[in-house]
């Protein structure tokens, strides 16, 4: 029996599908807001899931070009990646058709995540959206990004504005999506992950496991816990550049172009952090999109206020500090 998921991002149609229920399942609670029913045919990008080591036909040859891990090669438009404990993904670019492989249910889960994030961020970009890692928000009808290093701390101190600024709504606490002019967020909200344990306030029920490959295990908390508190596309109004600098109260203050240059190269140009598959993707492509992206970073650049956020090691205190500094400006 093959199970399907049907997800819809921004205008963008994916099914995913395959055997394995609980894998599909899986799927389904990571895009939970992207889910729509609503089509049942000519989606424009189809991902099958097997809970299985790769059929030998898939397998890349030693000569083939090596990347942590793992083996890739490319041969009319299609790309095969092969990886030492036997899971693959295979990717037909002309047809938008893939399929991941992999006996180990958290393999599977991950490389069908990543997956995912790759091929819906390169086909929005083609429609004019672009991701940036950050925590998107919104405050009373605009829109706020805050940059912050790769395990900075987003989606811990997006849990905090959530139960402490009642005025304020998610876009992302991951890779919220800004426009090719720069000037409006879009919502792209996930499940919520932490490396630590997750709060006690959140239902059980909620909350899973994963193991990663590379980076250990992350508990899950589902973006039904969000409920209602998804924003619309909002103006942007506001970027900050967040910095862990231990001060004792959190800070802030106006920031330069030249000095939001480097969080935004991180952030938006090269998207540090973002899930994705980089053995999906080609040096062109990476090239090409990173000029697009650039071109997007300096508009934002000159449309926002710019600011530095000296952020104290406290999540609970940042979040009060950021609701009571919106207020005022």
């Amino acid at each position: 029996m093959t199970n399907r998921l049907h997800l819809n991002f921004h205008g963008l149609r994916m099914r995913v599908e395959g055997g394995d229920a609980d894998a599909v399942n899986e799927i389904a609670r990571d895009f939970a807001y992207f889910q729509d029913d609503r089509f049942k045919s000519s989606p424009d990008a189809v991902l099958t899931l097997h809970r299985r080591p790769a059929p030998e036909a898939l397998r890349v040859s030693n000569r083939s070009f090596r990347w942590k891990g793992c083996r890739f090669t490319h041969r009319a438009g299609a790309r095969r990646v092969s990886y030492e404990d036997g899971a693959a993904i295979r990717y037909d670019f002309r047809s938008e058709t893939g399929a991941v492989y992999a006996e180990s249910f958290d393999l599977l889960r991950e490389l069908a995540y990543l997956t995912i994030h790759s091929r819906v961020g390169q086909l929005l970009e083609q429609r004019g959206l672009y991701r940036a890692h950050a925590l998107g928000f919104v405050f009373k009808g605009e829109a706020g990004l805050l940059l912050l290093p790769e395990g900075g701390g987003k989606t811990t101190l997006a849990f905090e504005l959530l139960r402490r600024v009642p005025e304020l709504t998610l876009l992302g606490d991951d890779i919220p999506l800004l426009s090719g002019d720069g000037q409006t967020l879009h919502p792209f909200p996930l499940r919520l992950g932490f490396r630590d344990e997750v709060d006690g306030a959140v239902h059980s029920s909620l909350v899973r496991t994963l193991t990663r490959r590379r980076h250990g295990r992350k508990r899950l908390v589902d973006q039904s816990f969000y409920g209602k508190r998804v924003a619309p596309p909002s103006p942007l109004r506001w970027i900050l550049a967040g910095e862990r600098t231990g001060v004792e109260m959190p800070l802030l203050t106006p920031c330069s172009r030249l000095r939001m240059g480097g969080p935004l190269a991180k952030g938006l140009v090269i998207g540090i952090g973002t899930p994705q598959v980089l053995e999906l993707l080609s040096f062109g492509a990476l090239l090409n999109s990173a000029v697009q992206r650039a071109s997007v970073a300096w508009k934002a650049m000159n449309h926002a206020n710019l600011y530095r956020f000296r952020m104290s090691d406290s999540a609970a205190d940042n979040a009060d500090a950021l609701g009571s500094l919106f207020k005022v400006l």
